[in-house]
């Protein structure tokens, strides 16, 4: 705000200014605070762009996760987001500063404990969980080799689908098929395959008051499963990070540079600048890209229309929980 009492203002109406010598005085002294003030506006717009990259990332990095609970876990396994010991914020030291330097500032990425599925430690009061509306299982479906073990966890969740973590009864059970079960209450059980293949359905009951909910998930157990080639397979991660590098004219829309493990978004495609106009489409948009991404440098050797049917699955698990 910029105070000129000298100024004339139009007679009768006092909406308009005369351009009188004092107008022209005005003007004059405006050009020597002219840089100054586009420098505080230009901050002023960045904060609020890396505000909106932050709470852009941290909804993605979100939806992601809940759609990895109710995504076979085997097949989606190569996001560690339980993991301990998160990776590296992008943009600090080695080689993400290298990539901050030819681009804009990547967006810090949350830490693999801060997105598993106890949530962020610090939450405002909105945040916190109302009353017991559903219970899911994580994973939701899992496959398993006879004779063999894996943990399930319930998830207890409010209408907003906030987790519920206090005053809630759980139990478990098996539902349909065979094997066993480590405990039948608490929030996490351990089930072991029976020693024949077939399909078990796991379920677990929330009660908090006179709410009840009950929640499946599904395991297939099989004689043989194709082990892994333990050289081949690369160090599980975080999910990314993810910046902006302006490459108007170019057909890509992004690139995941893995060695760095952030998402590079071209944010001059016309694509981009046409989800920008509005912060719910780009929202969209940018969760798309890390579905294309993720899909593209998790399922190597998979034919186009395997790759496409990856996305579509990541796309709509993940949409859905999109906010």
């Amino acid at each position: 705000m910029i105070d000129v009492p000298f100024l004339t203002i139009t007679p009768g109406t006092r909406d308009g200014i005369i351009r009188d010598e004092r107008f022209q005085d005005f003007v004059s002294a405006l050009v020597s605070i002219e840089s100054e003030l586009n420098a505080v506006i230009e901050k002023e717009k960045q904060a609020e762009e890396e505000k909106a990259s932050r709470d852009i990332l941290k909804s993605v990095q979100r939806a992601l996760k809940e759609a990895l609970l109710s995504l076979p876990r085997e097949e989606y396994g190569w996001l560690d987001v339980r993991g301990e010991g998160g990776a590296k914020r992008a943009g600090t030291g080695g080689a993400a500063a290298e990539a901050a330097a030819e681009s804009e500032p990547a967006v810090e990425e949350e830490s693999a404990a801060g997105l598993g599925l106890e949530g962020m430690s610090e939450r405002k009061f909105y945040e916190y969980a109302g009353p017991l509306f559903s219970v899911a299982v994580s994973p939701a479906s899992s496959l398993l080799a006879v004779g063999t073990e894996k943990t399930f966890r319930a998830v207890p969740r409010d209408k907003s689908r906030r987790t519920v973590e206090s005053d809630v009864a759980l139990s478990w059970s098996i539902k349909e098929g065979e094997g066993a079960l480590s405990a039948t209450a608490g929030e996490m059980t351990t089930f072991t395959a029976p020693e024949e293949p077939g399909i078990t359905v796991l379920s677990v009951t929330a009660v908090q008051g006179e709410t009840t909910c009950s929640g499946e998930a599904t395991i297939t157990v099989t004689a043989e499963l194709v082990k892994k080639d333990e050289k081949t397979e690369g160090p599980k991660k975080g999910l990314p990070a993810y910046t902006y590098k302006r490459a108007p004219g170019e057909l890509w829309r992004s690139r995941w540079d893995q060695p760095k493990n952030v998402i590079v978004i071209n944010n001059g495609h016309a694509d981009y600048l046409y989800a920008a106009r509005k912060p719910g489409r780009k929202l969209k948009y940018i969760c798309k890209l890390y579905a294309k991404e993720l899909v593209l440098g998790n399922f190597p050797g998979f034919s186009r229309e395997e790759l496409l049917e990856r996305m579509v699955e990541l796309s709509l698990y993940t949409e859905e929980n999109l906010k």
